[in-house]
């Protein structure tokens, strides 16, 4: 008799960390995050550019766009920081954690830097 376990395979399937028995693999492909992002985005310049065609233009190119970016970058440095240390002191920001990881399934490193930065530039 043999003592060695049986031989599991493994599925793609991952269970929810925070609801028992609901498996589901989800992955956001980089292409439907564009696309998402995208399609709300270029529907709001074209509503823009025909309600008023020079603000368009002047949102797009702001003359302080340098400061502007600064700006964006220490904020999203800041919110990132609070959600590590929250992550570090609370169990509800793993528990979320873990589900938004369940959510997004595997992604790569360039993935999330793309949906962050189009989620960003979309909102």
């Amino acid at each position: 008799m043999s003592t060695t376990e049986p031989h599991v395979e493994v599925t793609a399937e991952r269970e929810s960390p925070l609801h028992p028995g609901v498996k589901l693999e989800r992955r956001l492909p980089p292409f439907y995050a564009s696309f998402f992002y995208a399609f709300p985005a270029a529907v709001s310049w074209i509503w823009l550019y025909f309600q008023r065609p020079g603000l368009s233009t002047a949102l797009w190119m702001p003359s302080t766009w340098l400061r502007d970016l600064g700006l964006g970058v220490a904020a999203g440095l800041f919110i990132v920081g609070v959600t590590m240390a929250c992550s570090r002191k609370f169990a509800w920001t793993r528990r979320m954690e873990a589900e938004f990881g369940w959510i997004l399934g595997a992604q790569k490193g360039w993935e999330i830097a793309w949906v962050a930065l189009l989620s960003g530039c979309a909102e």
